[in-house]
């Protein structure tokens, strides 16, 4: 059995624990900031990688379109030379 603990002990122990919340609270805190700075860094590589994409999509788009016109045109010329032949 455990001696009862005299009112000094008792007290220590609840500063103690009220000493332990305080730092739980103040280290919660700290790796919430944490995981917001972590959270925003995430969002702009996202971001980034997103912009990538849309100007990877933009550049293929207008480079087919560039390799049709000149398709067309290889078309258009090869037609008018058979019709003169």
């Amino acid at each position: 059995m455990m001696p009862h603990a005299t009112n000094l002990e008792r007290d220590i122990r609840i500063i103690q624990s009220m000493f332990h919340l305080r730092d739980v609270k103040k280290n919660k805190n700290a790796s919430s900031a944490v995981l917001k700075k972590k959270n925003s860094t995430l969002n702009m590589k996202v971001l980034s990688m997103f912009l990538q994409c849309m100007f990877l999509l933009i550049y293929s788009t207008l480079y087919n379109f560039l390799i049709v016109i000149i398709l067309l045109d290889g078309q258009e010329f090869l037609v008018k030379s058979k019709k003169k032949t």
